[in-house]
């Protein structure tokens, strides 16, 4: 015991020791974002304006009953803790939360002690989450067309048009309750309702064409935490109704019924061939006339909706009754 005494013999010496603890005290804390250990970074994904929890697991692995217990977070978290005293061997969970912002994000937790003999102690841990903002993409296609300026591809009024919507995640967080509707009332089929970052679905719909331009825009909706994201894309097509008229005169006369003009033979025979375009839609023209030895020239052979152009033939008066037939061929 440190120490030595002399006595008499047979004397009886009466001893009292005192045991006096040396403290080794120890304190621990570890630090969850969102459940996850994220010491290093980039952490758990959140996205933005998404709440976030933190908690606090304070452990005693020393020997001595600690007080005046506090956490604090250097991000200015604000930090609750159920009790200041932790008894050897103890632990408690601290909480704090908040709201996540964009990009990367760091905090560090520490706490603080006191030993019986006002010695402190401490220790921290780090964590981390990215604070990501979420983005939908759409693209549409009519016929397979990306065709988002008229017109679009030509189709046949009645013939059945077939859209497809291309929705991409191109955020970095998981997307739920992803949908695509249209404004002209076209009924849209998905796949699915959840991507995930980066991945893309394809959604369908079909219709009767319509004659004339016609255009619709659609749009896509999807959800990550309180954020919801959307983006719209517009398609066309134009439903060909093609329509062409001539109307042939023989010296300015529209002569449809015989006889005609009386002309002198060997006279000069002058015919105009008058066409025009009564559809929507331009029009490649060729005009031909039933006798082989008159040849039509024409001006110009693309007409466009309600634009005509004069053919010319010319020949000599033959004796008799004489009828021909001017035929206008026109190609969209």
């Amino acid at each position: 015991l440190g120490f030595t005494a002399t006595v008499p013999f047979e004397a009886i010496v009466t001893c009292t020791i005192y045991n006096r603890l040396v403290e080794t005290p120890a304190i621990d804390i570890e630090k969850h974002t969102n459940g996850a250990d994220a010491d290093q970074a980039p952490g758990p994904t959140i996205t933005v304006g998404s709440p976030v929890a933190w908690d606090y697991v304070v452990s005693n692995g020393g020997n001595v009953t600690l007080s005046n217990l506090q956490v604090i977070d250097d991000q200015g978290v604000a930090v609750s803790c159920p009790a200041s005293t932790l008894a050897p061997g103890g632990s408690i969970t601290c909480t704090g939360a908040g709201t996540a912002v964009a990009g990367e994000y760091a905090n560090l937790g520490t706490v603080t002690a006191t030993t019986p003999s006002g010695q402190v102690v401490t220790d921290t841990d780090p964590s981390h989450y990215f604070g990501a903002t979420p983005a939908i993409d759409l693209e549409k296609a009519t016929n397979g067309q990306d065709a988002d300026t008229a017109p679009g591809p030509y189709v046949e009024p009645g013939s059945t048009v077939n859209w497809t919507y291309v929705v991409t995640n191109i955020g970095a967080t998981d997307l739920t309750s992803v949908s695509v509707t249209d404004d002209r009332g076209v009924v849209v089929t998905c796949p699915q309702t959840d991507l995930a970052p980066s991945a893309s679905m394809t959604c369908t719909a079909s219709g009767t064409a319509q004659a004339g331009q016609y255009v619709n825009t659609a749009t896509a909706v999807g959800t990550a935490g309180p954020t919801v994201v959307r983006d719209s894309d517009e398609s066309h097509y134009f439903g060909e109704d093609p329509e062409v008229g001539i109307i042939k005169y023989t010296n300015g006369d529209d002569a449809d019924m015989a006889p005609g003009p009386i002309i002198q033979r060997g006279d000069p025979v002058a015919w105009t061939y008058v066409v025009t375009n009564t559809g929507n839609v331009p029009l490649d023209i060729a005009v031909t006339d039933s006798d082989p030895g008159v040849v039509v020239d024409c001006p110009s052979v693309l007409i466009q909706p309600g634009g005509s152009t004069v053919c010319g033939a010319i020949g000599v008066a033959q004796v008799g009754q004489y009828s021909n037939v001017g035929t206008v061929v026109a190609t969209t």
